[in-house]
Order: structure tokens, then sequence, then C-alpha cells
């Protein structure tokens, strides 16, 4: 199993399981509520090409790991 299969593993059609979505949206709100992880209102972006080193809006990092 590759790391993006947890995403679409019951659903043929492409869409995002619920319960990673969920996991996501939880990872979000504790990098948010972690000081260490916030630079001006902004969070560190999980997503590779990101690389864990860019601060971007809450919104984009889970549109990156979402959609990407």
């Amino acid at each position: 199993m590759n790391n993006h299969s947890l995403m679409y593993i019951d659903s043929p059609e492409g869409l995002y399981r619920k319960d990673y979505s969920r996991r996501v949206e939880g990872f979000i709100d504790f990098s948010v509520s972690n000081m260490k992880n916030i630079s001006e209102g902004k969070i560190k972006c999980l997503y590779v090409k990101c690389k864990n080193k860019k601060f971007l809006q809450s919104d984009v990092v889970m549109m990156h790991l979402l959609k990407k």
C-alpha cells in the first residue's frame, strides 16, 4: 500500500475517505493550537513539495493534504 492509498480505500471513484479528512482536520487543529508551529498566523505544510518548511494559511495546508 502506498502513502496515498489510505485516502482512497473505500472509494473507487477517487473520493476522499471521511476518516482521512477528519484526521487532516485534526492535524490542522493541533497545529494551529501549538504555538511553536505558528509563524505570523501560518502553520508548516507537510505537503511533499513544501517539505514541512513553508508556513502557509491553514486552509491552504488542508487543501494541499487533501488534494495532493
